[in-house]
């Protein structure tokens, strides 16, 4: 991870004044802000983490079209490792694909929950 990053140093700046020491290996990067201990985000926040991650990719100079699968897949990372089912497969491909077909803009319709799926306030309904 760059250290060099916005995103890094604020964290990092953000977890020590939260827990008054540095952060340790063990330690989530993104951490709840609300937890009087490290821990990590809830299950709601994923959105927040993917978005950052994707900010991480784009500083580190990861090719545009996985950055936006990335964040298309709610968090999928390239499929040259074996470790996704093949509907996952699919869907990073699917999501690439829609890149390199004019794509190309940030995402502008709201936060993007887990595994790209709109959140309910995106769809008009309610969260809980």
């Amino acid at each position: 991870m760059p250290t060099n990053s916005e995103i890094y140093s604020r964290q990092i700046r953000a977890f020590r004044l939260k827990f008054g020491r540095e952060m340790r290996p063990e330690d989530p990067f993104f951490f709840d802000p609300e937890s009087d201990s490290p821990s990590f985000r809830p299950d709601k926040d994923a959105h927040y983490v993917v978005a950052r991650l994707a900010k991480l990719l784009e500083e580190a100079g990861a090719e545009p079209a996985h950055v936006y699968a990335f964040r298309k897949t709610g968090g999928l990372l390239p499929p040259d490792v074996d470790r996704l089912t093949p509907a996952e497969r699919a869907e990073w491909e699917a999501a690439v694909a829609e890149y390199h077909r004019g794509a190309r803009e940030e995402f502008g319709a709201g936060p993007r929950g887990p595994r790209g799926q709109a959140e309910e306030s995106d769809r008009g309904g309610k969260r809980s």
